[in-house]
């Protein structure tokens, strides 16, 4: 991200980033923060253990991986890959959270699968940070309800 803002000469941008792309957001953002004007995310993580998902889904993921050991399919071997990232990745602490200078709104849904305590610490490490949990939300909600998501953010970026 940082090489595409010099590419396209952007000193600082507004971020929306929903899931990878708010653990993007939130990387860029501690990377360069001189880079970064808003930042809005949804649903991103710091790192992955059963803190932040439940068991169960980290169970999931590692089984689907062992299923794909021995794929050799090209389709195969890219999930593979993403379900690598998605144990593995990103691998950050909420201290690293500080070099955040950035105005920032971090949301989730109530129902979310990132779990709201790990949403919550997320937001109390970052100085100034808005918290937003969507009653009745999930992790998909920039498309289930898509008005309310929308509303929120470009309130954020508007003020």
């Amino acid at each position: 991200m940082n090489a595409l803002l010099d590419q396209l000469h952007l000193d600082s941008v507004d971020i929306l980033g929903w899931s990878d792309g708010g653990n993007t957001g939130l990387i860029m953002a501690m990377k360069y923060p001189a880079k970064v004007h808003k930042l809005a995310v949804m649903g991103a993580v710091i790192f992955v253990d059963s803190t932040v998902v439940s068991e169960a889904i980290l169970t999931r993921l590692t089984d689907e991986l062992a299923s794909l050991k021995d794929q050799a399919a090209h389709i195969s071997q890219f999930r593979k890959k993403m379900v690598t990232l998605l144990l593995s990745e990103p691998q950050h602490r909420y201290e690293d959270l500080a070099a955040i200078k950035a105005p920032v709104l971090v949301m989730a849904g109530e129902k979310d699968i990132v779990k709201e305590e790990h949403t919550r610490l997320i937001a109390s490490h970052i100085k100034g940070s808005r918290l937003v949990i969507f009653p009745g939300g999930t992790h998909y909600e920039p498309v289930g309800r898509p008005w309310r998501f929308n509303q929120t953010v470009l309130e954020f970026f508007e003020d």
